[in-house]
């Protein structure tokens, strides 16, 4: 039998596997503690943990602080924010990245430039050559 050692059937909710429903003592389901909680769930035992721990806590003065950020990115999909330690980790990294990038895109650019200004020297000298030619030509044409 698909159950639990007091003889009661185990349902499983479709689409989600570690949702387990179960007839209550009046014969309705019920949720067991492994269900997945909704936003509004977590939301409630978070505000719970903040009203439970008080002022004259470790945590308490801290989490009621960030109450309200912590709601705002759960009601918005987004994972709660990390530690300011962790924070400041990944600051820093992108900061090397970036810096590191930063560099790097300023070599390329500047051995571009060198490029373009060689080129565009040299075609100036074509140039200057070519009218040279003409203005020779045409004073020998005038000459005549």
């Amino acid at each position: 039998m698909d159950g639990t050692s007091s003889g009661h059937r185990e349902i499983h909710c479709p689409g989600h596997p570690g949702l387990l429903l179960a007839p209550d003592d009046g014969g309705e389901q019920k949720r067991k503690e492994t269900e997945m909680k909704t936003k509004s769930d977590e939301i409630s035992i978070l505000k719970e943990a903040v009203a439970r721990l008080g002022q004259n806590s470790y945590c308490g003065p801290w989490l009621r602080d960030i109450i309200g950020q912590i709601e705002m990115e759960i009601r918005s999909d987004y994972p709660p924010s990390p530690s300011l330690v962790q924070a400041e980790r990944d600051c820093n990294i992108l900061r090397e990245l970036t810096r590191a990038e930063t560099h790097q895109m300023l070599a390329s650019a500047q051995s571009q430039a060198k490029k373009i200004l060689a080129d565009a020297e040299c075609s100036v000298r074509d140039l200057r050559e070519r009218a040279a030619v003409m203005l020779r030509e045409m004073s020998l044409k005038l000459a005549r």
